[in-house]
């Protein structure tokens, strides 16, 4: 009896009068060195797997921003354009609007001189609209 006690206590031992367990062993656990290796191993290849994975995941996403930012640079382009043409329109426009009614004073004016009074009605009634 005074044998298992002592082989007992130092299988355990007691810290404060507290008997504290041993961390478990790859032998007391039934896992060989062999198989924890094997394991590990299969635990690096997956990493490796998710690792490729995740490093694809993010080449495509890469280039799918490159392209956005292609496109968004190309449309950016293209309203610029269209807002340099839209000025030179509106410009031009402008520049034909003043002429016609340039045009609409100084022939109006000589033309009411020598057309009948209904005529001179009829001419200062009419608008131009360009569109």
């Amino acid at each position: 009896m005074a044998t298992l006690k002592a082989s007992m206590s130092s299988d355990h031992p007691k810290s404060n009068g507290v008997s504290a367990p041993h961390p478990p062993s790859p032998d007391s656990t039934g896992v060989t060195r062999e198989e924890l290796q094997r394991i590990h191993e299969a635990h690096n290849l997956k990493m490796y797997d998710l690792q490729a994975e995740h490093d694809r995941g993010i080449k495509a996403l890469q280039e799918e921003l490159r392209v956005s930012q292609a496109k968004a640079a190309e449309l950016q382009e293209e309203v610029s354009r269209k807002a340099m043409e839209i000025q030179y329109l509106e410009q031009d426009q402008e520049e034909n609007q003043e002429q016609i009614t340039r045009y609409v004073q100084f022939f109006g004016i000589r033309a009411s001189s020598r057309l009948p009074s209904f005529a001179t009605s009829f001419n200062h009634s009419v608008t131009f609209c360009m569109f």
